[in-house]
């Protein structure tokens, strides 16, 4: 849980969020509650509160059920506890994947699908997972991000299933060109953008579907930025792939255990 604090005309205000989930120069966050609230940047109505007014204090969007959400660079996607998939924001790209139907200032729904599991918004693209364990995507193909084998720029304005697996766990990759997962099975994959080794498959070359990256089977935990990639396996060990120069510096194309620490939680 985070605790996040703001001052409101001299009184102390303060939510308790369990999930607070970074945009382009905006934040969504889960209340313990459920609900949904949002703050910063909303030129493009990627708060959800029916306005462009930017809100430097976090407002309610959605009253509680919430169980994932995402926040993108200019729009937001999230899950209910119903399972059912909802989007705000820029439908640019159709990247929330409403059939184009256009932007959206606050929640709507995308189908009629009521198993839905995991969402990431990206750039230009969508991904998502299913309880049932297969993987979904919508937008643009930017550098392989939908992960569908269609080529740069292939744009689709609904959830399209991507290949046939159903054992996909969980999903990481907001930065909109490279997208990692683990499987049920505790495997690693990736795709997407690899100029900077970010895939982990020991190349650059960028991979327009899922590679398995090495053959461990004790993946735990995940995520990734624009040029590197984190994970945790279930020994609870740091390992990390790509390109960074600040804080942890590193630059390998295959994951690259931080350190001999054992007892890191997320990341």
């Amino acid at each position: 849980m985070t605790a996040v604090l703001f001052t409101v005309t001299g009184n102390l205000f303060a939510q308790c969020f369990q999930k607070v989930f970074t945009g382009e120069d905006y934040f969504i966050a889960i209340s313990q509650d459920g609900s949904v609230w949002g703050w910063g940047k909303n030129d493009n109505r990627q708060l959800g509160d029916g306005t462009t007014t930017d809100r430097p204090q976090p407002v309610l969007i959605s009253s509680g059920n919430w169980s994932n959400v995402s926040a993108g660079f200019t729009h937001t996607m999230a899950v209910k506890s119903d399972g059912t998939l909802w989007a705000w924001g820029s439908d640019t790209y159709d990247k929330l994947g409403n059939g184009s139907s256009g932007n959206a200032s606050t929640p709507q729904q995308i189908g009629t699908a009521n198993n839905w599991k995991e969402v990431i918004a990206g750039e230009r693209g969508t991904l998502a997972i299913k309880t049932d364990g297969t993987l979904w995507g919508w937008g643009v193909n930017n550098n392989g991000y939908l992960g569908n084998g269609q080529a740069n720029g292939y744009q689709i304005d609904v959830p399209v299933q991507i290949g046939t697996a159903t054992n996909w766990n969980h999903i990481a990759g907001n930065d909109g060109r490279h997208c990692i997962a683990i499987k049920t099975d505790g495997t690693l994959w990736a795709w997407g953008r690899n100029h900077a080794g970010q895939i982990g498959d020991g190349t650059t070359t960028d991979r327009y579907t899922p590679v398995q990256i090495g053959t461990a089977t004790d993946w735990k935990w995940i995520d990734a930025g624009s040029r590197f990639s984190f994970a945790l396996k279930s020994n609870n060990t740091l390992w990390v792939w790509g390109f960074a120069n600040s804080g942890i510096s590193f630059n390998s194309t295959t994951p690259l255990q931080i350190g001999t620490d054992s007892n890191w939680k997320m990341v």
